[in-house]
């Protein structure tokens, strides 16, 4: 079966669901109510959750499997990179990482982190991978990325 690709806005929302400690179940039957207040109501308020209604309405195998099998993101810009850092991995600009132009810096990610980061953004961001060793031994990966010119 071929990996489902979410577009940026809706892959995102579906981060803060996960985020909010809600279960493949619970998120598919948010899903299939389709009820944008109660998407606020339970994940933000702020956020506008009507074009992810639309987009579960009009796609909602795509949705469920993405939910239920995983999903990549067919395109992902610089802030959405930022974003899925703060909603997914809790990481903040100038605390976890540092932007230097277009290069997110000394992103600190465990390796099961790192490899569902590799996993879920696209191709086009091009990412060194430095080993690190902590104080206390455990292993994590320094991850920089950089957008891949082409």
């Amino acid at each position: 079966m071929p990996i489902v690709k979410l577009p940026q806005p809706y892959a995102l929302r579906l981060e803060m669901l996960r985020a909010k400690g809600y279960s493949k179940p619970e998120i598919a039957e948010i899903v299939e109510r389709n009820n944008e207040a109660e998407l606020e109501g339970l994940v933000d308020t702020v956020v506008n959750w009507e074009g992810f209604m639309t987009y579960s309405t009009e796609h909602k195998e795509t949705l469920l499997s993405a939910i239920n099998d995983g999903y990549q993101f067919s395109f992902i810009t610089f802030g959405g990179i930022q974003n899925l850092l703060r909603i997914k991995f809790n990481k903040l600009e100038g605390e976890d990482y540092d932007i230097v132009e277009s290069t997110f810096q000394n992103v600190m990610l465990s390796a099961e982190q790192f490899q569902l980061f590799r996993f879920l953004v696209p191709n086009h961001w091009k990412m060194s991978v430095f080993p690190y060793n902590s104080e206390n031994g455990e292993e994590r990966a320094r991850v920089h990325v950089n957008i891949r010119l082409q």
